[in-house]
């Protein structure tokens, strides 16, 4: 059975992973680049902006699971209240799974923790929900793409969202 401290732990090493894996990228690319001889003023001036994003990015999940952490073991969380969401229609019996979140504002806003309820519809069922847990974020509404996959391999897109009070 997990607990709250293993619950942060997971997610501090899964965003750790996930930064140190597109950090990754960013440095292949240049090192590629380099050893090619194609590097130019241009790549280092992309080359800066995308490493200025993605610190910035990682600064805001890292702050964000402090937060979570802070409201979380003060006893200040409170996410029925926090968080409204809607119920939404996708093919029946689709196997459900997200795609990817939109930002509200810009690319450090995308809602961390989004799951989807059922993963895994009925024959019959067409309604879901989505959810989001702890999460510390500015308010708002966010948009969220679910791929809904049919027993016969058809893929449809479906729009939700949740909206952070």
């Amino acid at each position: 059975m997990a607990t709250r401290v293993s619950d942060l732990v997971r997610e501090y090493t899964t965003l750790s992973s996930e930064l140190l894996e597109r950090w990754s990228q960013l440095a292949s690319r240049w090192a590629s680049e380099v050893d090619a001889g194609t590097y130019t003023a241009s790549c280092a001036v992309e080359d800066a902006a995308a490493g200025a994003t993605l610190a910035a990015e990682g600064s805001w999940s890292w702050a964000e699971l402090t937060w979570q952490a802070v409201a979380g073991y003060s006893g200040n969380e409170d996410p029925q209240i926090a968080v409204k969401t809607y119920t939404f229609k996708a093919p029946a019996g689709a196997k459900l799974t997200l795609r990817r979140g939109f930002p509200m504002m810009g690319p450090v806003d995308i809602l961390q923790g989004v799951t989807i309820e059922p993963e895994q519809l009925e024959p019959g069922q067409e309604d879901f929900t989505l959810h989001t847990g702890r999460s510390v974020c500015r308010g708002g509404t966010y948009v969220v793409e679910v791929e809904a996959t049919t027993d016969d391999g058809t893929r449809e897109v479906v729009l939700g969202w949740i909206t952070v009070l």
